[in-house]
């Protein structure tokens, strides 16, 4: 499913869909995919898990601006270092970002 909102507040908002979800069908299927996950990364499935998220980090390997402290500047995310910082190539070379410290330029 694609999400045109950056700031979803509920399904309903983001689907269009009146009608109301099926919590107890929706809660089955969050938790066998969450076992499903834990399975793997039990298994030593690391590698795959995280290559599964770097995948899906919004505007992975596209050439967007960021700002930092107040500075923008283009870059691209290339994927996450073993701390979880954020890589992201500006400039001609990788820098690393923790938890807040870059944000999208939207």
């Amino acid at each position: 499913m694609s999400f045109d909102s950056q700031t979803a507040t509920s399904l309903k908002n983001i689907t269009g869909n009146p009608l109301p979800y099926e919590l107890p069908s929706l809660l089955e299927k969050l938790l066998e995919a969450i076992e499903k996950k834990y399975l793997l990364l039990r298994n030593g499935g690391i590698d795959s898990l995280k290559q599964q998220y770097i995948s899906k980090l919004f505007r992975y390997q596209e050439w967007h601006y960021f700002r930092k402290d107040g500075i923008e500047f283009l870059g691209q995310i290339l994927g996450i270092d073993e701390q979880g910082k954020l890589a992201v190539e500006a400039e001609g070379r990788i820098q690393y970002f923790g938890f807040k410290e870059i944000q999208f330029v939207i």
